[in-house]
């Protein structure tokens, strides 16, 4: 984590929910950190789960007549 601010325009704006530059900034990679890995977790639990799963089922699933609703 930065101990300044990276842009010197941030470090000079006006605070709107007095925090400092330092802690919006350590605050604003939290979340990003945070849902950017969320992202990558889903893909690599539908992976996952696929993986696990029966493979007679996918052959069942792809030799079976398209749903028409």
């Amino acid at each position: 984590m930065g101990s300044t601010p990276f842009y010197e325009f941030y470090a000079r704006a006006p605070r709107l929910w007095g925090l400092s530059a330092i802690t919006d900034q350590q605050i604003a990679g939290v979340i990003m950190f945070g849902l950017g890995n969320l992202i990558y977790f889903a893909a690599i639990s539908v992976i996952f789960w696929r993986l696990l799963g029966n493979p007679a089922d996918d052959e069942i699933e792809a030799i079976a007549p398209p749903f028409v609703g």
